[in-house]
């Protein structure tokens, strides 16, 4: 994989969760069906163009391909059960978005795939670390982390509250998630005597450096 920008990094990470904060919005308005199914195209069309953005860059990830899937069951089924589906979505819009990241994230190892957080990992890790089974173990441990931590906001957004549909679920995610996948790699590397993924990079850079270095033209000493 080519070197990525920072912007384009960005956007890997973030690129889904505007859809699905609109779309969230939106329904919460209660605007109907057929305005529920027009806003429901709209973010369907955004995550197509997210899709094809990220397979020119690289490869999109799972959570891209299933929210996708996501608008698409929407679409159909407001289609087709407009006012049933319609009370569905502005009811449990936000256990949608929490079952989208749930189903990335638990799924695809059920099946031999790379773990959630592994596609998410190789854009800021060195290439050169990406088969190692450490790197691998971690990301697997990461994953399953993340898979419970959506199971519970799934569980408890089922109740209509803003205390169980945001307040809990941000802190979980915010408050462990987050200082979890940042501290636990470099934990589980330091306990195997393995330098952290700071030093890694730094050792990463060195060594591109030293071989730029090598294939500059060296001026004949007379």
């Amino acid at each position: 994989m080519r070197e990525m920008s920072r912007t384009k990094k960005i956007f890997f990470f973030a690129a889904p969760f505007p859809a699905m904060a609109a779309f969230k919005i939106w329904a919460s308005q209660e605007h109907g069906p057929s305005s529920l199914l027009a806003a429901s195209a709209v973010m369907f069309a955004y995550c197509l163009m997210v899709l094809l953005l990220e397979r020119h860059w690289w490869r999109p990830g799972y959570f891209e391909w299933v929210t996708t899937i996501y608008f698409a069951v929407i679409i159909a089924s407001l289609a087709l059960w407009p006012h049933a589906a319609e009370k569905i979505w502005t009811r449990y819009s936000v256990t949608g978005i929490y079952s989208c990241l749930f189903t990335a994230s638990f799924i695809p190892p059920l099946f031999g795939a790379d773990p959630f957080t592994y596609h998410y990992a190789k854009l800021m890790t060195a290439e050169q670390y990406w088969n190692n089974p450490i790197f691998v173990n971690i990301n697997r441990v990461m994953t399953n982390v993340w898979s419970t931590l959506f199971a519970v906001c799934i569980i408890i957004s089922l109740y209509p509250s803003v205390i169980t549909r945001a307040a809990i679920p941000l802190v979980l995610i915010v408050g462990f998630g987050v200082p979890f996948n940042r501290r636990y790699p470099d934990y589980y590397l330091k306990k195997l005597g393995f330098p952290t993924m700071a030093e890694q990079r730094a050792i990463a850079d060195d060594l591109k450096f030293q071989q730029k270095v090598e294939k500059q033209p060296r001026d004949d000493i007379s």
